[in-house]
């Protein structure tokens, strides 16, 4: 069954779309590891996680920086 897109998506922007097999109820509760949409869903989080992982580290590298160049100019 193809829903609208109205109905399946929330409308926020960046939002990621995959296209599921199933309906309601195998599409929120996996008969296991082994099923086709729960890979999916758990490739696309861990692939979410790691980016959102990466933003952050580079945001605290770049604070650490800014701070130490900061503190050679304005601590004694």
């Amino acid at each position: 069954m193809v829903v609208p897109q109205h109905s399946a998506t929330l409308e926020f922007g960046g939002e990621i779309r995959l296209p599921l097999n199933g309906d309601h109820v195998r599409i929120v509760k996996f008969a296991s590891e082994e099923d086709n949409n729960y890979r999916v869903i758990s490739r696309t989080l861990a692939g979410l996680v790691q980016a959102a992982r990466n933003k952050a580290k580079n945001k605290a590298e770049v604070y650490v920086t800014n701070f130490s160049l900061w503190s050679r100019t304005h601590v004694r």
